[in-house]
């Protein structure tokens, strides 16, 4: 806490006669720092700015009370040095100028403030960018200080002319994507609540990676190093090299001379190529019966593979295409893991013009069949609209509500029958309804239909209540289920077996676990817990050994285990 003392010109020490009024005290608790102008600032007219305001916010709180004099004199004192050399070479007309605090504060501005043409100052906020490490306020806040030297004809259009600059300079392209759609209602505040609702939310998002430290993936895509000669490529046309443009291509409108069809040329025509004959000369020597003595012409049949998915200009030459749709969810790498915990298979879906390979996983815990949107959207592209979205109608309404395991529920879009095959010897084939839901992942199998096709066998026999009994056995003399009290809920069951639910389930005596002499022992390494949950760990480690659950090892052994944790959702 400071104290500001002010004594009037006739007192020489804080000691007052009795008749006269104790010298007034000040608190300065806040603000405790004294404005300070930094003369080495790369922009001196904001430096000087912002001590102005400083200043001023300073006269008008705890030195509101002292003569406009004494407030110069500390001005003097706060403009350090530099500013004081500045000062002794001012020559004031009035002599007054020198005790008054607005003007001295004016003459500083006269001599440090250059002369502005708000054209460069415009152009300055037109070259303003987003730093990669900076985030939304900083950026809005450097282009809010040009701004206010453009001298724009309103405030409206200084606030229209800084969301245009938002959306330029902003490194995001979803926070453009949101504020492109809006319309012209949308004002400063709003742009500026969306840009940083989308940087905390990508902030957080890459906390909560960084904790559980799992990475998804929708798709794979391979690219190859371009060369100099990789982005030339013959065309298939006209088997020149020219840009890829139909209207580039010579042989585009031409007509074959061999099969007739328009677009392309003779020397690169495929039907050419399809019908072409193979001769085959048999040995003489082959003379005896059930053996040709003759050349055996026979015709190859003309066989595709399809690699890529390409879009041919020409009605005419379309093919049967064959498109593979796959998901790839990558939950953790460990390079000692050998058998996986997932199974995935490709199921066979022919369509009017092409045939999908639909990559799906078996689910036997699955009560139906999921298929994505984004899947489902790339199979039947022609019903989705321009913005994304599916087209209504294009899909059965159905009531069925979907929950997810964790007990989420899963908005459910419709439901579509399709015609599935399975992709082996088997060749099992079904009608397959399947539930089209906005939802990441891969597709489902459910176990309905993994029986159905084979995928799932059970062996095991159901027990029936009908089972054949002998004469001995069936009696009307009530069971043990019959004497059993009905629970009714979570609480009633507690109350029935309280033993069941207090303390740790322990057996008595020790188990003896006989291992493998032939399987070579191996020792993993420690692995590193995230840094935030390490106590956590040691804390339940600690407590498991005070319960005897667990038994602390201080010596070397022939085996050890990694450990693994998992936090429940309750803590």
């Amino acid at each position: 806490m400071q104290q500001l003392l002010v004594f009037s010109e006739n007192n020489k020490s804080p000691k007052m006669a009795t008749n006269q009024a104790p010298p007034a005290v000040y608190n300065l608790a806040a603000p405790t720092t004294a404005p300070s102008m930094d003369w080495g600032s790369p922009d001196l007219p904001n430096a000087f700015s912002q001590f102005k305001q400083y200043c001023e916010l300073y006269f008008k709180g705890p030195l509101k009370m002292i003569t406009k004099e004494e407030q110069a004199t500390y001005l003097l004192l706060w403009v350090g040095q530099q500013g004081l050399q500045m000062y002794n070479t001012w020559t004031f007309a009035d002599g007054g100028d020198k005790k008054d605090p607005d003007k001295l504060l004016k003459h500083f501005e006269n001599h440090i403030k250059p002369k502005e043409n708000f054209r460069i100052s415009r152009y300055h906020l037109m070259k303003e960018r987003q730093k990669p490490e900076k985030n939304v306020d900083e950026y809005i806040t450097r282009c809010i200080e040009h701004a206010n030297k453009c001298k724009f004809r309103s405030a409206e259009e200084q606030n229209d002319r800084l969301i245009d600059q938002l959306i330029y300079g902003t490194t995001s392209s979803e926070v453009q994507r949101q504020l492109i759609s809006k319309d012209d209602k949308l004002t400063l505040d709003e742009a500026v609540s969306i840009a940083k609702t989308h940087e905390a939310t990508k902030h957080h998002m890459e906390e909560m990676r960084a904790i559980t430290g799992t990475a998804k993936l929708d798709a794979i895509r391979r690219q190859k190093k371009e060369t100099p000669h990789s982005s030339k490529k013959p065309c298939k046309r006209c088997g020149g090299i020219h840009p890829n443009k139909r209207e580039a291509c010579p042989a585009f409108g031409e007509k074959c001379k061999k099969c007739g069809k328009k677009n392309h040329w003779a020397q690169v025509c495929l039907a050419a190529s399809s019908e072409q004959k193979h001769e085959k000369e048999v040995p003489k020597s082959y003379g005896k019966p059930g053996n040709w003595q003759h050349k055996q012409t026979y015709r190859r049949p003309f066989r595709t593979k399809v690699h890529t998915v390409t879009q041919d200009e020409d009605e005419d030459c379309y093919q049967m295409d064959e498109l593979t749709l796959d998901t790839v969810t990558i939950s953790s790498v460990d390079p000692s893991t050998k058998e996986a915990d997932e199974i995935f298979t490709t199921l066979r879906i022919p369509l009017t013009r092409k045939i999908i390979n639909l990559r799906i996983k078996v689910d036997s815990g699955a009560g139906g069949n999921i298929l994505p949107l984004r899947i489902y959207s790339q199979m039947f592209p022609e019903n989705i609209d321009t913005s994304g979205k599916l087209i209504p109608g294009t899909l059965n309404k159905d009531a069925t509500t979907l929950t997810s395991y964790g007990g989420t529920e899963i908005t459910n879009l419709g439901k579509v029958t399709l015609p599935c095959e399975r992709k082996d010897k088997l060749k099992t084939q079904a009608k397959v309804q399947f539930f089209v839901c906005d939802v990441p992942g891969p597709a489902l199998l459910g176990l309905k239909t993994s029986k159905q096709l084979r995928y799932i066998t059970l062996n095991c026999d159901s027990i029936k209540e009908n089972k054949a009994r002998s004469p001995k056995q069936e009696t009307n003399a009530p069971t043990r289920e019959d004497n059993l009290p009905k629970i009714r809920d979570k609480k009633h069951l507690i109350e029935l077996y309280p033993d069941c639910f207090e303390g740790l389930g322990l057996f008595e005596g020790e188990y003896h676990i006989t291992l493998d002499q032939s399987v070579p022992p191996v020792i993993h390494a420690p692995r590193r817990p995230p840094v935030e949950i390490r106590e956590r760990i040691k804390h339940e480690l600690d407590e498991m050994v005070a319960q005897g659950i667990i038994t602390k090892v201080d010596k070397p052994t022939d085996w050890v285990n990694s450990l693994v944790y998992k936090e429940k959702p309750n803590g």
